[in-house]
């Protein structure tokens, strides 16, 4: 399910967005904001991206909730073992080793099936994008938890600098 924002969530997002782009004088910063939109432009069409790629195609929104892409990336791979079955020892490929056992065994030159490839790109995929969320719930975990907008500010500046949520 596409996720729909509350009247709260664009009021917070928005309350953000001019913490983060409007100077002391009341003025836009410019340049923030350009680099705040090229940012969340590259992060919706990668997103975008991998959601279609793990959901054959069902996903494409960069904001569906993420036990939703998970059950299609579940059921993706369901459907390439009822389909296409092949044996493939199903506790190993949900182990991390999984992507490097795949690229171990072309490097060697052993045969690796199409299935085996397609597994391990989207459990590279998957594995990613949980990664990457976890890092962006931690940053805004770190901003609902400053005691003043000055905090706030560095926090974000901190983030612009480091470029540390990715």
């Amino acid at each position: 399910m596409k996720r729909e924002p509350t009247k709260e969530d664009l009021e917070q997002a928005w309350e953000y967005a001019k913490s983060e782009l409007i100077r002391e004088d009341g003025l836009v910063d410019w340049d923030k904001l350009k680099k705040f939109i090229y940012d969340w432009q590259f992060v919706e069409e990668q997103v975008s991206k991998v959601y279609c790629e793990i959901t054959g195609n069902k996903m494409s929104y960069p904001n569906y909730y993420s036990g939703d892409v998970i059950a299609a990336y579940e059921e993706e791979l369901n459907k390439i073992f009822v389909e296409r079955p092949r044996y493939i020892d199903l506790d190993f490929a949900e182990t991390g080793d999984w992507v490097s056992w795949v690229l171990n065994a072309e490097e060697n030159g052993d045969e690796v099936t199409e299935d085996e490839k397609l597994i391990a790109k989207y459990h590279s995929a998957l594995f990613n994008y949980i990664e990457s969320t976890k890092l962006i719930i931690e940053k805004i975990e770190d901003i609902k938890a400053a005691k003043n907008v000055k905090d706030v500010k560095a926090i974000a500046d901190k983030i612009i600098k480091d470029n540390s949520i990715y």
